[in-house]
């Protein structure tokens, strides 16, 4: 990702599946939101993955929808 070069007339569709980890998902949109003009995500299967963070997929679940919103 980081080899990637910038598209600022570009959007970009992510469409899940990226990593269980928040800290990897975090990096991720961050470093993809700086490379587009616009970048939508789409929750997979693999960002819903159980931890011992988080006591059930809805909890997770609102925790990434408030990372999203925060990395723009």
């Amino acid at each position: 990702m980081e080899a990637l070069p910038p598209h600022p007339d570009d959007a970009l569709i992510l469409a899940g599946d990226i990593t269980h980890d928040m800290k990897v998902l975090k990096t991720t949109l961050l470093g993809l939101v700086a490379k587009f003009s616009c970048c939508f995500f789409c929750v997979g299967n693999h960002e819903m993955w159980g931890d011992a963070k988080h006591a059930d997929s809805i909890e997770k679940m609102l925790e990434i929808y408030e990372l999203v919103h925060a990395c723009g």
